[in-house]
């Protein structure tokens, strides 16, 4: 067996889930597993050769040893997309639904954050050379933490060849590296960062700018206000307040024209003589509802009673699923805090053809039929209806200053086929409500409930998996932030 292999095998303990305790004291050689080798892609060629065997013992032979590494290399991922030969590319794909992206992914951001953790130095290079493969997708927080903490004035010359990279996912890593070294070896670098294509690579210059108090960072926060990204105007007006304590007027959730004039402002104040950093960049910009490791903040309901447990809900390798009608116990999930004001950004997958769930939004009272049943407004997930509006316990909502009866259909057609990610954001403001499914504005209604309220995910029965629950706060019309109670 190749060492990284058998190394690999030990870390792993014969589970697939890495351990945490051996993550720490294997650090090192667990990230050697991530990287593009050589020498354990000759070692396997033989093997993957043999799956155009013409015995199918053999090629049945060939999968078995294929299944049974401990984990799925780089190199036959992109083999099982590439490879012309159809018995070959059959087999190779069965081995990637065998070993989710997913769950190797959360191994490799669990070896991250123990590097962050540990500020284990010297594996910057290494950092570079598994996200040069164009396999894994870590988790970004995690990834650029670790950069911080690994980082050495030793590897200037490495981050100088990179900050030009064409490849935005390693100039990014070259930012957040920086941002782990002296100042005396990274300031200006940095600074030449802020006229970067990539807005990500300039967000993280700014932000690492901004926390040693240069002036140079507001400038390139304020010309991301235009970013058409909410989330990158969101954190920049947030980190923008935060350092200055100033306000013009400028709100991330409103429409581009609205934003205009204040963006303006912005741009304008932070280029002029008496832009000054008076603040800190705030730490929380964002809430995120789902933490990809339990329910916490999260409470079962069936109907208005809060349970005690529920089987109808499992976190498994950083996604939340629904598993349907195999529950014993049944039970929606609420949030324990109450939103007023804010978008909702969050991924969802319908694992059957006709998986039945929804959003609920605006439930700002419990019970108020005294039926055990509250009223909300329920944003439908089923396949081919994604968007749809239905009132729940009887609340009062308007669409295109009609009162909705009982359903909105929604305004515009997209291709929500089960099996699929579909990214879904929904902004709540003041009782307004706007649903925008695969980048499309697919429903708005109005005139619903004011004030603080929970947000449900609704188990009906249907398997369902949902993932990246971020919650931005907003204003409200009178300016005033989103509540949380």
């Amino acid at each position: 067996m190749h060492p990284l292999i058998s190394c690999f095998c030990l870390l792993l303990g014969g589970a697939l889930l890495l351990p945490q305790t051996a993550v720490a004291e294997n650090t090192e050689a667990a990230l050697e597993f991530f990287l593009p080798d050589e020498e354990t892609a000759k070692r396997l060629q033989p093997t993957i050769d043999q799956l155009e065997s013409e015995s199918f013992a053999e090629r049945e032979a060939a999968s078995r040893r294929l299944a049974a590494l401990p984990a799925l290399p780089g190199f036959i991922r992109e083999l099982a997309v590439t490879e012309a030969r159809p018995e070959s590319r059959f087999r190779l794909g069965e081995l990637l639904a065998a070993f989710p992206i997913e769950e190797e992914n959360e191994r490799l951001t669990a070896i991250l954050e123990q590097i962050a953790k540990d500020g284990t130095k010297g594996l910057l290079p290494s950092l570079f050379r598994v996200m040069a493969a164009g396999v894994w997708e870590p988790d970004p927080v995690a990834l650029h933490s670790s950069a911080r903490a690994t980082a050495t004035p030793t590897d200037l010359a490495l981050l100088d060849g990179h900050l030009r990279d064409p490849s935005a996912v390693l100039r990014r890593l070259a930012a957040a590296a920086l941002g782990g070294l002296p100042a005396g070896d990274s300031t200006a670098r940095l600074a030449g960062l802020l006229g970067d294509t990539d807005q990500a690579t300039v967000l993280l210059a700014a932000t690492e700018l901004a926390a040693r108090r240069d002036l140079r960072s507001l400038a390139a926060f304020a010309g991301l206000l235009d970013a058409p990204d909410f989330q990158f105007r969101h954190r920049c007006h947030t980190v923008l307040r935060g350092l200055t304590q100033q306000d013009f007027g400028y709100d991330p959730g409103a429409d581009q024209m609205d934003r205009k004039g204040p963006a303006a402002k912005w741009r304008k104040w932070a280029e002029s003589k008496g832009a000054s950093i008076t603040g800190i960049v705030p730490v929380d910009f964002s809430i995120v509802l789902f933490n990809g490791r339990n329910l916490d903040g999260w409470e079962v309901r069936v109907g208005n009673e809060l349970q005690a447990r529920s089987e109808a809900w499992e976190v498994m390798a950083g996604q939340l699923h629904c598993v349907g009608r195999a529950a014993a116990k049944p039970g929606d999930l609420w949030t324990k805090t109450r939103f007023e004001n804010y978008v909702l950004n969050l991924e969802y997958k319908a694992d059957e053809p006709r998986a039945d769930s929804g959003i609920g939004l605006l439930l700002t009272k419990e019970g108020e039929q005294g039926q055990g049943l509250s009223k909300y407004l329920e944003v439908q997930l089923l396949p081919g209806n994604g968007g749809d509006i239905y009132q729940i316990g009887g609340v009062n909502l308007e669409a295109g200053g009609k009162p909705i009866t009982f359903q909105q259909p929604r305004l515009a057609e997209v291709e929500d086929r089960a099996g699929v990610w579909h990214p879904l954001k929904l902004t709540v403001r003041d009782g307004t409500v706007e649903v925008v499914l695969d980048g499309v504005v697919v429903n708005r209604t109005s005139k619903g409930p004011r004030g603080p309220g929970r947000i449900v995910l609704r188990n009906e029965g249907s398997k369902l998996t949902f993932r990246k629950l971020v919650l931005y706060p907003l204003r409200g019309a009178a300016g005033a932030p989103g509540n949380t109670k």
